[in-house]
């Protein structure tokens, strides 16, 4: 297999997207909250390739959903600590779709072009504060051991308490398992923001 080829994101997708209906549209209506409050809606933006293409299969849509719903919205990590682990899966997974989708997230979350090039390196990139850099840790060992190790688990209690690290590994499993599915359907790129409103140009992502 070329992995390049599934980092791409650039091919027919192998299930094709349902269309816009009543349905899909009720899976776009998903507060997601970010540094200073929740995203606002979008009612007129266009439902993503990906949710449309959930959308497909009802039953699993009404099962998925509300664990997404969760880790977006409710979840006790911060939005910033949220981007900085799906970022970190996505690079992981070499998932194109979930790396576009997360960092047009992390724009609203204080993340920029120095912490995007940041995560192409993971935990090792001297970007990172102590904090962080255990945080995407976690996520390493996870994604390369399916398990983490002692002491990386030691330095995450340090700095997390037991709720943060229970929806830590959780959010990194999620969209791990997102990132299966949309280079397993070949879910193609979305040729604009979809859901995700602009950024005002200020202090966020200018590090």
């Amino acid at each position: 297999m070329n992995p390049s080829r599934v980092a791409c994101g650039e091919h027919s997708p192998r299930i094709k997207p349902a269309e816009v209906g009543s349905f899909v549209a009720s899976l776009v209506d998903l507060p997601v909250r970010v540094a200073g409050g929740v995203l606002p809606p979008m009612p007129s933006a266009r439902p993503s390739n990906y949710l449309r293409t959930v959308a497909r299969h009802a039953q699993l849509a009404q099962a998925w959903m509300p664990l997404t719903r969760y880790l977006l919205a409710e979840s006790t990590l911060s939005p910033r600590d949220r981007e900085l682990v799906i970022l970190r899966i996505a690079i992981l997974t070499r998932s194109a779709y979930e790396t576009q989708q997360h960092r047009l997230l992390g724009l609203h979350c204080e993340l920029g072009a120095v912490e995007f090039a940041a995560l192409e390196m993971g935990s090792t990139d001297p970007t990172w504060t102590a904090r962080e850099r255990v945080l995407l840790h976690v996520v390493e060992d996870l994604h390369h051991m399916d398990a983490i190790d002692d002491d990386t688990w030691s330095a995450a209690a340090q700095i997390f308490d037991d709720l943060e690290l229970m929806d830590l590994v959780l959010t990194a499993g999620h969209y791990k398992l997102v990132a299966w599915a949309v280079n397993g359907w070949k879910v193609a790129l979305d040729s604009a923001a979809t859901g995700v409103p602009p950024v005002a140009r200020g202090p966020a992502g200018q590090h």
